[in-house]
Order: structure tokens, then C-alpha cells, then sequence
């Protein structure tokens, strides 16, 4: 039997063949309790049901409820109505539609939201209401009512459904829609690698996202998000801490399957005042283009979340990758390192790599004019510093060193007897050099503790990451 709009109970007069006595999997609906995000939806709008309201979400119960549904104005035009139980109706402005093309539909409720202040706009209105509702349709913001959904559990929430029979709709969306993937818990995060590439699928069906949330015990938030920006449609990436959002990169569409992300996330004791900076990089092709120095990783708690079908990996989820760098015990061999200049750049010279003891040592420093022109150089303890051509290079790019010293190597793996140093890919320095023997213990970057001449105590930049036995290809 079923119960009419009306209240009739209707008795059903077919006939049941048969019943099946196992279980329903009720799996995807369990795995709502522990989803986190905006629902986003992609719809194909039915071309025949003009004047008519039908609905799009509906959440909460017998006692309350919000329901958010559609108006077919006419060809061309729609408007949504937000319908509270006791609050009454509220429709969005008309709004112009393709009803033959597919549509995107994001909606932010108090319970299921990015959190994300994608633009100035929206983070002034997150600010002052936080409890409402917002609307995005195909990327712009077509209705934020102004009466806060009620208190609603994430289990109550049905798509496409007028399940409380709110009035003046029909009890079934009349088109056809696709949820995307919302975001999942991967687990608990510890001091260690994290790393994932971006799926071109994700980014094209939801035009922008989270791709990392790392949520803290305190309840602080940190994302990794990405954007599609339709004036120039490039794909943004950003990161999130402490409520600000920078934007770190800008990608080609083309490339969006070859984006990847480095999070090396450093080790701290709780309640400890100093760190090893932890450092968020994006690779395209391979090549370094960003890195984002954070604060947020603090000794607390963090567990991380992504969408299901994303694949994080790495030691800092005890997840095993090729992709990162194994301990190295001996010797690093090649090494690749990725820095930073201060803004602004510097003039005089300061040390990237010190290997060997005082009295025996060479080290590689980098020497600024203080006009955004620098040389690269390599000292040998004793004898008279080989410098390269000048270079100029940018403050506000990620840098790419990779250093060939044969004595960072076991006999065979490099050249005897030479240096070679590639700057963002280019050779700028190989030449014949004696190098003085190496322990592993006595290799130091940004630092020069055996008062070379040739460079400063510190690098005055940062050094983002380094790599030990760099492949020959690892140059950008």
C-alpha cells in the first residue's frame, strides 16, 4: 500500500512473482555517513515539461524538511524554489538554459560543503551567513536563499526525489542526472611523502574541486582544489590554509592528466617551535612548476580525504609508491634539488650544496648581481672557483638544479673525474674537476659549514625538496 498526497491509502492489486530473501547492498548509502563536500550533479534537463516544478534534493523528515527543485519556465529559461516545511518557498532570478546540452549543478549546504572560498564574492558571503544554501550552475552562482535549511543527517538526503511530498511539485525529476564522486576518507597522515596525479575526467566534470582536503583535531582545514576558468580555460590550481585561498598554478586543459602533486610532509613532536618546512609541489610533465610552503601540519591529528577514485599514495599514508625516493643510506648520487628565491631575488653569493670536511671540500653556490642575474659555480677547496655564464632567473619560479659530482656516486653511475650542473633543465656547467672523497654523512644543502669563500653561511632562499638518485631524465 501507499499513501496519496491527499492522505488516500492505496491498496496495491498486482501480483508479486517472487521475493528474493538476501540482503540489500546498501554500501553507497552507508558511505554517506562519512562523505564530505558540495553534491554535485550533472543533469540533462527533460525538453517537455515546460511550466512544471519537479525536484532536485530533498533532505530531512516527517518533521522538517528543505526541498530544492526546479521550474521548467520556458525553452530556454528555468528558475529554482527552495521549499521549507513550515518557511515557505523561495525562487532563484529566471536564468537563461541550453535544454539540449548537459548541465553542471553544485550544491553547498550547510552539512556538505567545500568550505572553499573559490572567490572574493563568495568568501564575504560564506562569512556572513555560513548556515544558507548556495546554487552553482555551470560554474556561476544562480541562487542563495536567504532562510537556512533546517538540521538535516546526511543519510536523509535524497536526489531527484519529492520524498516528503512537499506541495506544488511532482514527486520525480523528469530528466536525468549523475552524482560526482564526493570526497572520502584515505586515512590518518604521518611525517612523509604524499602523491597523486589529477584525474583529466574529475576536472572536466566538475570544473572545480577539492582534490586533497587534510582535516586537523583541533578542526582546522587545509585543501588542495583545483578550478576550470572559463574566460581563459586554463586549470587552476590553489591551496587553502587558514581560510586564505592562493592560486600556485596555472595549467594547460590539455595537460590536466599529466598534473601531479608532491606533499612532503615533515616530521614534528607536538608542542615542539621549529620545523622542517613542509612543502606542497606541482609537477606538469614532470616539470616543477609551483611550490607552496605550509604552516599547517602542526603534530596534531590530520586525516585526509579525496575522492574515491583518486589515488594518493605514499609513505605519509603507508601506502608504498615507485615514485618516491627510497631511503638512500650511501652515497645520493645524482641529486636533484628544487628551490626558491627570496622575493625580490639577492646580490653576492650563497651556498645550494656543501659535500666533504673542512680542509677537503667543494661545494656549489649560486651568485646574484641583485638584478635578477646570477652565475652557478662550483668550488674546489684550494684551488680557484669554475663559474658558469650568467642566467637569469625569475623570483617568483620554482627551480630546478640537478648536480652531477662523480664523487656523490659509486664507481661506474657518473662520469670520473668531472661536474656537470643543469639549471632548469639546460646544461650550464661541465667541466673536468678533481673532486675530494665523500661520507654520506658530510653532504649539506643551503648551508656552508666549512666558511668557503665563495659563499655566504646560508642560502638565502629555500630549498623546497631534494632528490637522491635522480634519474637522468629527473632535469626540470
Amino acid at each position: 500500500m501507499w499513501r496519496q498526497i491527499d492522505g488516500k491509502i492505496t491498496m496495491f492489486t498486482g501480483q508479486i512473482d517472487g521475493v528474493k530473501n538476501q540482503p540489500l547492498d546498501e554500501t553507497w548509502l552507508r558511505g554517506r555517513k562519512i562523505e564530505r563536500g558540495a553534491m554535485r550533479l550533472n543533469l540533462v534537463l527533460p525538453t517537455d515539461r515546460y511550466g512544471l516544478v519537479e525536484p532536485l534534493l530533498a533532505q530531512g523528515g516527517e518533521k522538517g524538511f528543505d526541498v530544492l527543485a526546479i521550474q521548467y519556465v520556458r525553452p530556454g529559461f528555468v528558475r529554482l524554489l527552495h521549499d521549507q516545511l513550515g518557511g515557505g518557498g523561495r525562487w532563484s532570478e529566471e536564468f537563461a538554459v541550453d535544454y539540449n546540452q548537459p548541465h553542471g549543478l553544485e550544491i553547498n549546504l550547510p552539512g556538505a560543503s567545500d568550505g572553499v572560498p573559490w572567490a572574493s564574492a563568495s568568501l564575504n558571503a560564506i562569512k556572513a551567513r555560513p548556515d544558507l544554501m548556495a546554487v552553482h550552475w555551470n560554474g556561476r552562482e544562480v541562487f542563495r536563499p536567504d532562510l537556512a535549511p533546517l538540521p538535516a543527517s546526511a543519510l536523509s538526503v535524497a536526489l531527484g526525489v519529492n520524498w516528503w511530498n512537499a506541495s506544488g511539485m511532482r514527486s520525480f525529476f523528469a530528466g536525468h542526472f549523475e552524482q560526482l564522486p564526493r570526497l572520502r576518507a584515505l586515512g590518518s597522515v604521518r611525517a612523509g611523502l604524499l602523491l597523486s596525479r589529477l584525474r583529466s575526467d574529475e576536472v572536466l566534470k566538475m570544473g572545480r574541486g577539492v582534490w586533497l582536503r587534510l582535516e586537523r583535531a583541533d578542526g582546522k582545514v587545509a585543501s588542495l582544489v583545483f578550478q576550470k576558468v572559463p574566460e581563459s580555460g586554463l586549470i587552476r590550481l590553489g591551496w587553502m590554509e587558514g581560510g586564505r585561498l592562493t592560486w600556485i598554478a596555472w595549467v594547460e586543459p590539455a595537460d590536466v592528466d599529466v598534473i601531479h602533486a608532491h606533499l612532503q610532509i615533515a616530521s614534528l613532536a607536538v608542542g615542539a617551535t621549529s620545523q622542517t618546512p613542509t612543502w606542497l609541489e606541482v609537477e606538469v610533465r614532470n616539470k616543477g612548476v609551483s611550490a607552496q610552503k605550509s604552516e599547517f601540519f602542526d603534530g596534531q591529528p590530520i586525516t585526509a580525504w579525496s575522492f574515491e577514485n583518486n589515488e594518493w599514495k605514499g609513505s605519509a599514508l603507508g601506502l608504498a609508491d615507485p615514485v618516491e625516493s627510497k631511503v638512500v643510506l650511501g652515497l645520493p648520487g645524482r641529486l636533484r634539488l628544487r628551490f626558491q628565491l627570496p622575493a625580490g631575488g639577492y646580490g653576492g653569493s650563497d651556498p645550494l650544496l656543501s659535500v666533504g670536511r673542512a680542509g677537503a671540500a667543494d661545494s656549489v653556490f649560486l651568485r646574484g648581481d641583485g638584478k635578477g642575474n646570477y652565475v652557478l659555480g662550483l668550488d674546489h677547496w684550494g684551488l680557484s672557483a669554475v663559474e658558469s655564464k650568467p642566467i637569469t632567473l625569475a623570483p617568483d619560479q620554482l627551480h630546478t638544479l640537478v648536480v652531477e659530482l662523480a664523487s656523490l656516486a659509486k664507481p661506474g653511475e657518473l662520469p670520473s673525474g668531472r661536474a656537470r650542473l643543469l639549471l632548469d633543465g639546460q646544461v650550464v656547467l661541465d667541466v673536468a674537476q678533481a673532486l675530494y672523497p665523500v661520507e654520506p654523512k658530510e653532504v649539506v644543502f643551503g648551508l656552508n659549514p666549512h666558511g668557503m669563500s665563495t659563499s655566504n653561511p646560508a642560502f638565502r632562499g629555500e630549498i623546497v625538496s631534494v632528490r637522491a638518485q635522480a634519474a637522468a631524465d629527473e632535469t626540470r
